[in-house]
């Protein structure tokens, strides 16, 4: 081939390949401008475009705000007040206190519920499940398996753990689909979120991922996280990470240690070790890691720097992060509400952080267990046991 006809060839797949980008250029123009139209037509299209964006968080809609000023428009106008978050957050901060109670049959050891059912796991052993809005019984589940020490619900499961097993409900039907047993000696624990959850090992220095598979309606194992000769106290999901306390006992010595692993590939990220006995429980916003203890409140560490963030000074009888807030339940009818982004800002960078009580009326002496709670979107559920056959479930509504 003379120079000539390979310049002619050369010139040929030049002139092809811009032809081939031009006509790809067309097609996206073409598709950018009929999403752009579907903000300008109205009817239908507004709320179904709204609804798509309420399915994001507060960041993935701001980011959608930087796409064009169709979208800044539209974001504006649309969605950012109505957004559930911004919703949740106003009411929450600014809202009005509603306060009823509901009274069950029996003594209450756990609370959990989700966007249609209230679900109590009685002391008895059974769970009791009530309609979201109506109060109503619909059934009991009976898990034949002794007393439930926690119960969580995710996705598509309602999952329960007793001393020696981890019980798991379809919730589409309440049928058991698993059970499964553990080897934790002593309190078990237990994390959802949504179908992936957190429990013990066959013995007590392992912490096993499990998965619900909705589509076979199947739990298999993710992975086992092993902790050598530390006995794991306790373990909870965050995304693509885990983190677990773990004690280290030899005589009257003891060593606490919380673990960040990662999911995927179950190593271990970063360790932070603490003195202390067998209390606390653990709970993570990655990176920051919370941790309850009776004489230092509840603490805030940073997990990839290694590095204590706060200490909130409060009695804890139990907390719960749920959106952007913490829940600090410090006494049997008052709740503590603080803006996470605030609390793990470092004590030196922000000293005073902003925090809100709620407080609820109980009738008579309260007695009994320790109090249980579960927040949702815009309530609270609490339990108060009055030393009578039957247990009061408050419920704390936040009125916009």
């Amino acid at each position: 081939m003379d120079d000539g006809t390979a310049l002619l060839v050369f010139i040929n797949q030049q002139l092809q390949q811009t032809i081939i980008d031009f006509k790809r250029k067309l097609e996206l123009e073409a598709e950018a401008r009929s999403i752009k139209q579907l903000f300008h037509m109205g009817c239908g299209f507004t709320d179904f475009l709204c609804q798509m964006f309420f399915h994001l968080d507060l960041e993935e809609v701001q980011r959608c705000r930087l796409v064009c000023s169709t979208w800044k428009d539209f974001v504006d106008e649309f969605v950012w007040l109505r957004h559930p978050l911004v919703k949740n957050f106003e009411r929450w901060t600014q809202g009005l206190v509603e306060h009823e109670q509901v009274y069950c049959g029996g003594e209450v050891g756990i609370i959990t519920s989700d966007q249609n059912r209230i679900f109590c796991a009685m002391k008895s052993g059974s769970v009791l499940v009530f309609d979201s809005m109506s109060f109503l019984l619909e059934t009991v589940l009976e898990g034949g398996a002794g007393m439930i020490w926690q119960l969580q619900s995710g996705r598509s499961i309602l999952v329960a753990i007793t001393e020696g097993c981890v019980i798991i409900w379809k919730k589409e039907d309440l049928i058991i689909v698993a059970r499964i047993r553990h080897g934790s000696n002593g309190e078990p624990y237990l994390h959802l979120e949504n179908d992936l959850l957190v429990v013990p090992g066959d013995t007590k220095y392992l912490c096993r991922l499990l998965l619900y598979n909705r589509n076979s309606g199947t739990v298999t194992g993710v992975r086992d996280l092993d902790h050598k000769r530390y006995w794991v106290l306790g373990a909870y999901i965050d995304g693509l990470h885990v983190l677990s306390l773990s004690l280290f006992a030899y005589g009257t010595n003891t060593t606490r240690e919380l673990r960040l692993w990662n999911i995927l590939d179950g190593s271990c990220i970063s360790t932070v070790i603490m003195g202390g006995g067998v209390s606390g429980f653990p709970a993570l916003r990655f990176p920051f890691a919370f941790l309850s203890s009776p004489s230092k409140g509840l603490e805030i560490w940073n997990m990839e720097k290694s590095e204590r963030v706060r200490s909130i000074c409060t009695s804890v009888y139990g907390y719960q992060l749920k959106n952007q807030f913490l829940f600090i339940l410090d006494k049997h009818s008052k709740l503590k509400v603080f803006k996470i982004q605030e609390v793990t800002a470092s004590e030196s960078i922000l000293d005073n952080v902003w925090s809100r009580e709620i407080v609820w009326p109980v009738e008579g002496p309260t007695t009994g267990s320790i109090p249980r709670f579960a927040v949702e979107r815009s309530r609270v559920l609490a339990i108060s046991s009055t030393g009578r056959a039957r247990d009061v479930i408050h419920v704390v509504k936040m009125v916009s």
